[in-house]
């Protein structure tokens, strides 16, 4: 038809495609809308020996797929010899069309119908063009219950195409049989006739070359990267996907909101409790836990089948994903459900700790109260009013007499440091005589310093004990052992630091606690094996640095709950009421500014802390930069991009090496920098108030004759808001008063407290108010977009996939693994290739075992990770230039040699990695 002949081979034709350019006259270029069109030939599609369409066919399937995806016309050559081989042409061209309508393209469809007789029997043709596309229709049903595209049902859904004008029917070329027989003429004048309407179809419809390249390039990464776990190359899918990760993370953060809301109201009623109703209360919130628990499981789960279910076009090209986001619910619903609960007991445990305290408090008040009452009557008696300087002296007295007499027992001070000793001992009594000799002659631990480790510690303890270590590999061995020691101190000082913060007092479980939790690190420890030897060294370093928290941690619960310093504390609230009864000063307005400055004050002041953490990750979660916390490609993205904007060393080195802390800090500063912290507190403080001027505007409220009465009803109806003082009843010793009006001025005095509150918080920064709060943003963000947390044992690339319970971890882009201090054993040059090339050749590499492995092989040793066998795949531009830019600094910072990397590395420029960048997140 157009005068093309295209390579062949004997008997079938060679498999593959075949294009050439044909350039258009002058004189009908403008005509025709092009100066050159492209034809594409493909030879040789399935062959008879293969018989599986969805696995062995699968390179005919991609090939036709990217030739389909390149014209704008597609002739589909139907000079078959039986109907067996035409439907298995027509299962690969309709398999092909309905790739292609996932990118966006509709290409038209012209069938030839060759060496048909009887040209002229319209009827008959008419009965084959129904016939075929009743075919095409069932092809199309097939293919998309393959590609799990039901909505497709009819040919006409994927493809251009109309029966009555898209068919030719081409008799045969010779009348009669050859070589004897002569040319048929209608052959040439239907070819002719093919043409012309060709010709015709394509006019004003070329494409610009750059317009075409940018095809090519979309396509072939489409067809390249379809088998693989997911494609980020194909915009449609890896928009599919972002969609579908950015609506379970709304929907986990609305589960884990409502946990978090839960628990806070929960610690806030059981605080409210006493001895005889915490337990039942407690049971009671438990058992609305697990129905909160189980609705929102639900929700969840319905929000994402009706995702999937909806019209929603994008939802279908991710509905493999289905069960492992549904898995990734439930696996929430348990997480959610063992933190809660375990905070729950913690807060339960606490209270009744508190509890204790405050009975024996209870019975000194009882004392005291009785002295302050005979002193009243001395006075009252002698018919003598006392001014305030003349009360302060005698109740001075008083107080100092009454203390004396009493007997109050401090809280015991625990010996931290032997009751630490004696858990190490206990604990590595089984490990060996030579254990066991060391033990006896340790009789205290080493010298106390913070957990957190400097760097000559570190070193100081690696020199110490790296000689009995076994390391798999001597390779990296003191960097791998530094790593080590940091990651374990860090998740010791991540578990001291949620002792802490709990409030409670030391108690030995604290220890054993932290014992275990060193033996699971170590046992987890697979790079080097860690000898007797060498644990009982690291659990005396870490237990002897943190005796000094523990200790710290009793001296603070001490403060807070001694009798003695309780009763200290309640001095100043005891003298201003023993002032009230003496004076009579029971004007309203007075009691009223005294109870919002001794018990609302301290109260508000507690809850603003336990809820401004949530109102920090709503705020981040809301505003303009939402996105980057939305799903962890959207946040990799966002870092990748401010580290290039930057372009520090020291940067990169912590986000490859170390990059969870990379990522804390990240968000830390983040929050730190975004957040207006006075105006948040400032809100969530208002909420408060607010609700407690709605409480004491309720018709009950002034139904009271009795402080008393008013302040029990006060306190049982904010139970879930605030936490208010058991020793309320100090304010009661003059329990007669006017409550409407006492009412209405402890609301005017409120609004007081509030403006108090505000203008003192003003006085404090962002960092302090940070370390206040009870609910932890950044632990909340982290959360959200850290992910499962594994990275490529290879270039340490983290994991993007969404969820939490997914079967298998991938990354878009794997980095050289020279940048994680991968180099060669001959040159010691930093290497730039990445693992997308090393899977799919013949090099080697050394598990943490220390065993060799072809990297090919690599499922052998990592099957939870799938990464692309690709040798044509070449690393990113972006991390291109990061290793071209910093190649001197990582070589040095390794003690290596620089990379050698190709020379067309160096025209690399900032901004073809930005570029690199948006189009491997798809941010265009």
């Amino acid at each position: 038809m157009f005068g093309l002949q295209f390579p062949v081979s004997s008997g079938r034709c060679t498999r593959g495609a075949f294009m050439t350019l044909m350039k258009v006259r002058e004189n009908f270029q403008g005509e025709l809308g092009c100066e050159f069109i492209l034809v594409i030939d493909t030879e040789g599609l399935r062959a008879p020996e293969l018989t599986s369409l969805e696995n062995s066919y699968e390179h005919d399937n991609e090939l036709a797929t990217l030739v389909v995806g390149l014209s704008d016309i597609t002739i589909v050559n139907m000079a078959l010899e039986n109907t067996t081989e035409m439907k298995d042409i027509l299962q690969i061209v309709v398999h092909a069309f309905l790739r292609m309508k996932e990118i966006g393209r509709k290409p038209k469809c012209y069938f030839v119908h060759q060496n048909v007789s009887e040209v002229s029997a319209h009827e008959n043709n008419r009965r084959d063009r129904v016939k075929l596309l009743e075919h095409l229709n069932e092809m199309t049903k097939i293919a998309a219950n393959m590609e799990n595209k039901t909505k497709f049902t009819a040919f006409s859904d994927i493809m251009i195409y109309d029966p009555e004008k898209d068919n030719s029917y081409i008799p045969g070329l010779w009348n009669g049989v050859p070589p004897m027989a002569s040319i048929n003429v209608a052959y040439s004048e239907t070819i002719c006739e093919l043409k012309a309407y060709l010709i015709e179809s394509m006019k004003n419809k070329g494409h610009r070359i750059g317009d075409f390249m940018e095809l090519i390039e979309s396509l072939w990464n489409a067809v390249k990267y379809e088998n693989f776990i997911f494609s980020f190359r194909n915009r449609l899918v890896a928009n599919a996907y972002n969609q579908l990760a950015k609506k379970y993370s709304e929907l986990e953060w609305k589960f884990t909101k409502s946990m978090h809301n839960w628990l806070a109201e929960t610690e806030t009623v059981i605080k409210n409790q006493n001895a005889q109703t915490v337990d039942s209360e407690a049971a009671q919130c438990k058992r609305a836990a697990y129905v909160i628990l189980g609705n929102e499981e639900v929700n969840m789960q319905a929000e994402l089948e009706k995702y999937f279910s909806s019209e929603n076009k994008d939802a279908s090209l991710v509905e493999r994903y289905k069960a492992e986001f549904l898995t990734s619910a439930s696996c929430l619903r348990k997480k959610l459900e063992s933190s809660s609960i375990s905070k729950c007991d913690e807060a339960i445990r606490i209270h009744k700790e508190n509890l204790k305290v405050r009975n024996i408090i209870s019975a000194y008040k009882e004392v005291i109260d009785k002295k302050v009452a005979s002193l009243v009557m001395k006075f009252r008696e002698q018919k003598y009013k006392p001014d305030e300087k003349i009360l302060e002296e005698e109740f001075e007295v008083m107080w100092t007499n009454i203390i004396a007499k009493l007997d109050v027992t401090a809280l015991p001070e625990p010996n931290v440091e032997l009751e630490l000793l004696t858990l190490l001992k206990k604990d590595m009594t089984l490990k060996g005589s030579s254990i066991n000799q060391r033990l006896n002659n340790i009789n205290k631990l080493p010298k106390q310093e913070k957990l957190h480790v400097h760097e000559n510690k570190v070193k100081s303890l690696i020199k110490k004990i790296r000689k009995t270590l076994s390391f798999g590999s001597s390779v990296y061995s003191s960097d791998k052992l530094e790593v080590f020691l940091e990651s374990l101190t860090d998740i010791c000082s991540e578990c001291i630091k949620g002792k802490l913060n709990s409030e409670s007092d030391y108690i030995d479980t604290y220890g054993l606690e932290l014992l275990h939790l060193i033996n699971l690190v170590c046992d987890g420890k697979k790079d080097f094996q860690i000898t007797s030897d060498t644990e009982l060294d690291l659990k005396l370093f870490i237990l002897g640095n943190a005796v000094g928290d523990f200790q710290q941690m009793h001296k603070e619960f001490v403060k807070k709950n001694d009798p003695l310093i309780c009763l200290g504390e309640m001095k100043p609230k005891y003298c201003k009421s023993f002032q009230y009864l003496f004076l009579e000063k029971d004007e309203s307005w007075e009691r009223a500014k005294h109870f919002c400055d001794f018990w609302l004050k301290p109260s508000l002041i507690e809850q603003l802390n336990r809820k401004l953490g949530y109102e920090i990750v709503d705020h981040i979660l809301e505003n303009s930069e939402s996105n980057h916390y939305r799903t962890r490609g959207y946040f990799q993205f966002t870092v990748m991009k401010t580290l290039l904007e930057k372009s520090n060393f020291s940067d990169y080195l912590e986000y490859i090496s170390d990059y969870e802390t990379f990522v804390k800090k990240w968000i830390n500063n983040c929050i730190l920098e975004k957040c207006d912290f006075h105006h948040l507190q400032s809100i969530v403080l208002s909420n408060i108030t607010k609700k407690v001027k709605r409480f004491l505007n309720e018709p009950r409220t002034f139904q009271f004759q009795k402080v008393s009465d008013f302040l029990e009803h006060l306190k049982k109806g904010l139970r879930t808001d605030l936490v208010l003082s058991d020793d309320m009843d100090l304010f009661c010793l003059k329990d007669e008063a006017n409550i409407k009006e006492f009412v209405e001025n402890l609301e005017k005095s409120l609004s007081d407290t509030e403006a108090e509150i505000i203008f003192e918080m003003k006085a404090v920064d962002k960092e302090t108010i940070f370390s206040n709060v009870v609910v932890k943003p950044v632990d909340e963000l982290f959360k959200r977009i850290f992910g499962c947390g594994k990275q490529c044992p290879f270039c340490r690339v983290p994991c993007e996939a969404g969820g939490t319970d997914h079967k298998n971890h991938f990354a878009s882009i794997h980095r050289p693994t020279g940048l994680v201090k991968y180099r060669s054993f001959i040159t010691q040059d930093l290497c730039y290739d990445i693992c997308t090339t090393n899977v799919s050749g013949n090099k080697s590499f050394i598990d943490k075992s220390g065993s060799l492995h072809l990297y090919k092989e690599y499922r052998t040793v990592y099957p939870e990770w799938d990464i692309p066998p690709d040798r044509s795949f070449e690393a990113s531009d972006y991390w291109k230039y990061v290793l071209k830019e910093f190649n001197e600094q990582f070589a040095k910072e390794y003690e290596a040699s620089p990379a050698e990397y190709p020379e067309k590395w160096k025209t690399i420029t900032k901004a073809q990695a930005e570029k690199c960048l948006n189009t491997a997140f798809c941010m265009k």
